[in-house]
């Protein structure tokens, strides 16, 4: 590993005066779990490392309706507590992710910018509409979660720009949610992931749908034909496999590597959809206990 500046700010101001005055050649050190791991494989080689941890404000949650979530909140944290009872997939998918040793460090900032292609945290968000708040020497700017990322470990964010937090709206009265993922070991990053919201009408029928993947493109994303064919679908009587089948299919591009084919990928990616849908609805018909 090669040799650095080590900078331990202890505000926002502070760490975006730092970006500005170091620009890409510093990197932000969150929960430390992705970058370390690059710098250590020599993939990455900042000479300037800033510590988020003692930086006042990025931990603070506030829930009230919407929500907001410090970037330097952690997974442990996200996944207990009143977070569970407010934003319970968020809680899910924060509670999935790899070990105990993972989720006591990793931050949903952290997740965010890295953007893992199959990331739990980026890919829940999106479902739940956040919206992501960043700073700069420039000013303060607002992202949606559903154009966020751009390509493989790639988001809009700019080198000089500090994740602040993120903020979720309220969510719909009486919607349910699925949240499903599959890797092959316990503790392992996801092959696939997916989530849901989905509204329901009088007879029982879905009004309003929101589903997001990760794992089937080079980053997490939403899936708008799936959104649109599940509106009036009848989960009882439908037949949910073809559906996906011709509105989920053509939106997936899943990459083949070692862990498997493009193809075998991409099944992986529309079984782990159908088993969140169908849990989405079991939750929203009464069928599970939510």
């Amino acid at each position: 590993m090669k040799s650095f500046d080590y900078k331990a700010p202890e505000t926002v101001d502070e760490t975006v005066s730092l970006l500005a005055e170091f620009g890409s050649d510093a990197k932000l050190l969150a929960g430390g779990q992705s970058l370390l791991v690059l710098m250590r494989q020599r993939l990455l080689a900042p000479g300037v490392v800033i510590a988020l941890s003692h930086v006042a404000d990025l931990g603070d949650i506030e829930l009230n309706g919407s929500s907001s979530i410090g970037s330097m909140v952690r997974y442990k944290t996200l996944s207990q507590g009143a977070i569970g009872s407010a934003l319970p997939l968020l809680a899910r998918s924060a509670g999935s992710v790899g070990s105990v040793h993972i989720r006591n460090l990793g931050t949903v900032g952290g997740a965010l910018a890295h953007c893992d292609p199959s990331g739990d945290v980026p890919t829940a968000l999106m479902v739940l509409g956040a919206q992501y708040e960043a700073l700069s020497s420039r000013g303060a700017k607002t992202y949606d979660s559903h154009d966020f990322s751009v390509g493989l470990f790639e988001t809009q964010l700019a080198e000089d720009e500090l994740l602040v937090r993120v903020a979720v709206p309220p969510q719909p009265e009486g919607a349910s949610i699925g949240y499903q993922r599959f890797s092959y070991r316990e503790g392992e990053y996801p092959m696939a992931v997916a989530a849901c919201r989905l509204e329901w009408d009088s007879n029982g029928r879905c009004s309003a749908a929101t589903v997001a993947v990760g794992g089937g493109d080079a980053f997490p994303k939403r899936l708008p034909g799936v959104e649109a064919g599940l509106v009036g679908f009848d989960f009882d009587s439908g037949d949910l496999e073809s559906l996906l089948q011709d509105v989920a299919r053509p939106d997936l591009y899943a990459a083949a590597d070692i862990r498997g084919g493009a193809a075998w990928k991409e099944k992986v990616v529309m079984v782990t959809l159908g088993r969140a849908l169908r849990e989405g609805h079991a939750l929203g018909q009464g069928r599970v206990d939510a």
